[in-house]
C-alpha cells in the first residue's frame, strides 16, 4: 500500500504554473532591460572587479592582474559584449610587469553563460609599441614600460612581455593551450592608433612608426596580422601600406602581401645601408609586392608589381644629371632556392619614348649572371642625343648615331647582353 504524501489540486497547478510564469517574465523583462542598458553605454560593474580579476589572472605563467575600474558595454549588438578594464595592473609573483590605462575584452560567449570570464578579443587602443630585432636576428614585440623578471636571460620565455606572449598563444594550436588559462579562447588582439619604435640592432638604426593599426588573428594554420601604416608620403600626399602577413605553423615561415599607396622609398634611405641609393631618387611608388621568408628571416620568394608616375632616376655610372622619366613599372620575381631573379618587364618611359627591360638569370651571393634584353618599339634618331648615356661619350658609335645620322627612326629595336659579376677569392 502506498501512501501519497503530497497531493496537488487542479487550482493548486495553475497557481504555481501562472508563479512560473510571472517570474520567468520578470526574469525576461529584467534580463532585457539590461541589455538595453548596456547597448546604451558602458555600465560600471566595478562591483566585480575581484572576481575578473582572479578569471583573468593566468595559474600557467604565475601573471596576476588587477584595475582599479570595470566597465561593461554591447556596443554592437551582432558582436560580443565588451569588457573594459581601467588601470590595468599586470604583475609575476608579486613584481609589477605592465600597467596600461585601458585595456577592452571581447568576452567568449559560451563561457560567459557558466559565469566564467575568458577573452575571445583583446583591444588596445593608442599604446607606445617597441619592435625589436636584436644583433641574432630574433623579433620581440613589446610594449613601453615592461619591466623584465630579475633574472630573466635574453629570449628567454621568463623574457617574453605579456604582448609578445599573447601574440605566441595566437599562433599557438589550440589543442596545446593549457586549459587552465584565461587565454583558451583567444581569437585576437587588436592594436588601434599606435606609435611604434623599431629599433634593429642588426643595422643599427632606430625609427618611429606615428600611425599604426594591427590586428593578430588566430589561423587554423597558425597566424594572420594585417597592418595598415600612414607615412609622409609623395607629393605632400600621406602614404599608405597596408599588410597581410600569414605564419604557417607546420612550415615555420611568414608569407607577407604589401599594398604601396603614394610610397616615397627615399626615406628608407637613411635606415637601411643596402637602400642608402635611394636616397636620390625622386619616384613614388604604388603596387603590390608580395615576399616569403624563413623562421631565421631569410627572403625565399619575392614577387613585385609597382608603378610610378613622373620623378627621376639618379643613375650615377651612366648620367650625371637625374634622369627625368615621365612613368616607369616593373614586374618581377625572385626565387631564393633556384637563386633566379626574373624580371618581366621593367617599362621606362622619357622624353615620349618608352624603353623596356627583360630578362631571368642566376642572382648568387658570390655569382651574378644575368642575360638583359632592352627593346624600343620606337626612337626617332633625333632624341638618341639628349638620352645618350654620359658615361658612353666619346666611343666611335656615338659619332655614328648622334652625329651622322639624322632624320630616321628605329623601330621594334631589340639590344641584348650578358652582365655577369663575380666575386674574386678574399
Amino acid at each position: 500500500m502506498h501512501k501519497q504524501l503530497f497531493h496537488f489540486g487542479r487550482h493548486t497547478v495553475l497557481i504555481l504554473l501562472e508563479t512560473l510564469a510571472v517570474l520567468i517574465l520578470l526574469c525576461s523583462l529584467a534580463g532585457g532591460a539590461l541589455l538595453w542598458r548596456l547597448t546604451t553605454g558602458p555600465l560600471d560593474v566595478s562591483f566585480a572587479r575581484e572576481h575578473i580579476a582572479r578569471a583573468l589572472s593566468d595559474p600557467t605563467t604565475g601573471h596576476t592582474v588587477t584595475a582599479d575600474g570595470v566597465l561593461l558595454a554591447w556596443p554592437d549588438l551582432k558582436g560580443p559584449l565588451i569588457l573594459t578594464l581601467e588601470k590595468l595592473a599586470i604583475a609575476r609573483d608579486d613584481r609589477p610587469v605592465l600597467q596600461i590605462d585601458r585595456v577592452d575584452l571581447g568576452l567568449a560567449g559560451p563561457p560567459l553563460f557558466l559565469g566564467q570570464v575568458e577573452p575571445s578579443d583583446i583591444i588596445l587602443t593608442q599604446p607606445v609599441l617597441r619592435l625589436i630585432r636584436d644583433p641574432n636576428g630574433a623579433i620581440r614585440l613589446g610594449m613601453e614600460g615592461e619591466q623584465l623578471p630579475p633574472g630573466a636571460v635574453e629570449d628567454s620565455p621568463d623574457s617574453q612581455g605579456p604582448l609578445m606572449r599573447i601574440v605566441r598563444r595566437l599562433a599557438q594550436d589550440r589543442g596545446t593551450i593549457d586549459k587552465r588559462s584565461p587565454l583558451d579562447h583567444l581569437q585576437s588582439l587588436e592594436i588601434k592608433d599606435a606609435r611604434m619604435t623599431v629599433e634593429d640592432q642588426v643595422l643599427n638604426t632606430t625609427w618611429s612608426l606615428p600611425d599604426l593599426d594591427v590586428l593578430f588573428a588566430r589561423n587554423p594554420g597558425g597566424l594572420l596580422m594585417t597592418a595598415a601604416l600612414s607615412l609622409p608620403g609623395g607629393d605632400n600626399n600621406a602614404a599608405e601600406i597596408r599588410a597581410d602577413v600569414l605564419y604557417v605553423r607546420d612550415r615555420d615561415d611568414f608569407t607577407a602581401r604589401l599594398h604601396l599607396q603614394d610610397f616615397d622609398p627615399h626615406i628608407l634611405s637613411s635606415k637601411i645601408p643596402t637602400l642608402a641609393w635611394m636616397e636620390d631618387q625622386r619616384i613614388v611608388l604604388n603596387g603590390d609586392v608580395s615576399a616569403t621568408v624563413d623562421a631565421d628571416m631569410k627572403l625565399t620568394k619575392l614577387d613585385v608589381a609597382l608603378f610610378s608616375g613622373a620623378g627621376a632616376l639618379s643613375l650615377p655610372g651612366l648620367y650625371e644629371a637625374p634622369l627625368a622619366i615621365e612613368e616607369t613599372s616593373l614586374e618581377a620575381a625572385y626565387d631564393a632556392e633556384t637563386e633566379k631573379l626574373a624580371i618581366e618587364s621593367l617599362n621606362v618611359t622619357l622624353q615620349d619614348v618608352t624603353l623596356t627591360l627583360a630578362g631571368e638569370g642566376k642572382v648568387a651571393p658570390d655569382d651574378i649572371r644575368f642575360p638583359m634584353t632592352i627593346a624600343v618599339k620606337d626612337l626617332p634618331q633625333a632624341k638618341i642625343v639628349s638620352l645618350w648615356p654620359d658615361s658612353l661619350r666619346g666611343i666611335p658609335v656615338e659619332d655614328w648615331l648622334t652625329r651622322r645620322l639624322s632624320g630616321g627612326r628605329f623601330t621594334e629595336a631589340t639590344l641584348r647582353f650578358d652582365l655577369a659579376v663575380t666575386k674574386e677569392p678574399g
